[in-house]
């Protein structure tokens, strides 16, 4: 297999990283609009709340099942996830803003790694 010059792999490896924390903003939406915690999500997925905080932030690339339980949990298909998240890859202009995520009270806030769960006074 031929390999890729460097700047096409860093190319890809950006938007693999911006598609993981498109879906992930969208499986935070979903969650807040049920009003579940990441635990509750978790619980009903069989992971554990790290692992759900990890694909809400798209720090991780889960295998297809593992999203699909996810999915489940919020009461989504995969399907949808994946369309709406292909969609805001082909318009920008619909994109949310980078790192905002939705809290329980549907304000959004911008979460770095080391804030955890108290980001925002939250």
């Amino acid at each position: 297999m031929k390999k890729l010059p460097p700047e096409h792999a860093v190319r890809l490896d950006a938007l693999e990283r911006l598609y993981l924390e498109l879906m992930g903003q969208y499986i935070n939406m979903l969650r807040n609009r049920l009003r579940k915690s990441q635990e509750e999500v978790a619980l009903a997925a069989g992971l554990s709340r790290t692992e759900v905080h990890n694909i809400e932030h798209g720090l991780t690339n889960e295998k297809i099942g593992t999203m699909q339980r996810v999915c489940r949990a919020v009461q989504v298909s995969y399907g949808e996830v994946v369309t709406h998240t292909d969609y805001l890859m082909d318009h920008p202009e619909a994109r949310p803003p980078s790192g905002a995520l939705e809290t329980r009270r549907g304000k959004n806030r911008k979460v770095h790694a080391t804030d955890g769960d108290r980001a925002g006074g939250v």
